[in-house]
């Protein structure tokens, strides 16, 4: 009877055993991954550079065509030039073929290793139940003693946050285009805004309190004059004792990498979060499962989400089996400032509006996602 009992055991264990082998297997796929996904990540910051040098390298080219016919009447100095130009152009067009070949190659890379990890993800269970680990991060919370507040416009541009400005120092606003209505609400409240946005040359609208910068933000090491991390604005602008900033970032996807690579003493600096997620349609692969976790992960050691609205300009997506907007607004403050509590909270709220005023607002309900943890 025991021997039968044993084999019972046996074979009732056996299913699980394979699934936990292939959770393993899982495993050091997503790390394989990780590691192709930051490489990456690493060639396409130089990629706007490499594509500068090619604009440079092709001006010295027509250059140095224009020049040819010339070189004898000019003389020595002028074909000493064009030879200079000449090794110049050539040096540069091997930099830019060598990294344009790496790019390449590590992004082959990356679309094999996560063709080989779906069906992993699909046999173990693992792409659902990483999907609920994520978004249980995300959970709402309410603040005890204190109400939010809506700031700029009554669509696109306009956010919901936490009621609370005493004693902040200044707002950081990353990415503005042609809208700066929730800046002024801020500049409004006797806050400095400092902005950051490398694609436009100016703001809108003046403010006395706007201090405006034509600067990209980076996650880390700029390279150039023009780019800048987080970290390196407060550490130019704010002194080291001030602790209490609003960081609003609505930075196209740029986002994701800063946010993953910052360090956490910077983020703690920031009494509220308002930042603007974008492409979780992405969630279905792999290697942005993990950035999107990492990212989560880090916030919400410091900060508890708080508000969520879902950004009607793009759709819902399904992913796995859940439905969630390609573009998720969250606001998220420090959790040593406040009591906070699990909320009920069904989104959008009346303090929300549609970002696109002609298209009804993305329902979210409580947006309360569970993790799953079924098997250790």
């Amino acid at each position: 009877m025991a021997e039968l009992w044993q084999k019972m055991i046996h074979e009732i264990a056996r299913p699980y055993a394979r699934v936990k082998r292939i959770r393993e297997a899982q495993d050091a796929a997503y790390f394989a991954v990780a590691q192709i996904q930051s490489s990456l990540n690493q060639f396409r910051q130089h990629y706007v550079r490499i594509v500068e040098l090619d604009w440079i390298t092709t001006s010295g080219d027509c250059y140095a065509a224009s020049i040819d016919p010339f070189a004898d009447e000019i003389g020595g100095s002028g074909r000493a030039l064009h030879r200079c130009m000449s090794e110049f152009l050539a040096e540069s067009r091997e930099l830019i073929d060598r990294n344009l070949t790496r790019i390449t190659a590590v992004g082959d890379s990356l679309r094999k290793l996560e063709l080989l990890n779906a069906p992993l993800a699909l046999a173990s269970g693992q792409h659902n139940w990483l999907l609920h680990e994520i978004l249980a991060l995300l959970l709402p919370h309410k603040v005890c003693g204190f109400d939010k507040v809506r700031l700029g416009n009554d669509r696109d541009g306009g956010y919901v946050m936490l009621d609370d400005f005493v004693g902040t120092c200044a707002a950081l606003s990353l990415g503005i285009g042609d809208d700066v209505s929730w800046d002024l609400a801020v500049a409004n409240r006797i806050l400095p805004v400092l902005q950051f946005d490398h694609a436009v040359r100016r703001p809108p609208i003046a403010h006395p309190r706007f201090a405006f910068f034509q600067e990209k933000v980076v996650p880390s090491e700029p390279a150039l004059e023009t780019e800048c991390t987080i970290a390196t604005i407060l550490a130019r602008y704010a002194a080291a004792d001030e602790k209490d900033f609003i960081l609003k970032m609505d930075i196209e996807g740029d986002e994701w990498d800063i946010l993953r690579v910052i360090d956490p003493d910077t983020l703690g600096r920031f009494r509220q979060i308002i930042c603007e997620f974008h492409e979780l349609h992405r969630l279905r692969y792999p290697a942005e499962r993990l950035r999107a976790l990492q990212v989560f992960r880090k916030l919400s050691r410091s900060h508890c989400v708080v508000h969520v609205h879902g950004n009607n300009h793009r759709p819902i997506e399904v992913v796995g089996d859940i439905s969630i907007p390609d573009v998720l607004e969250i606001t998220w403050v420090r959790r040593k400032d406040y009591k906070l509590l699990p909320a009920r909270t069904v989104f959008p709220t009346e303090l929300d509006r549609p970002n696109n005023p002609y298209l009804p607002d993305h329902r979210l309900g409580t947006f309360e996602f569970h993790a799953a943890r079924w098997l250790s």
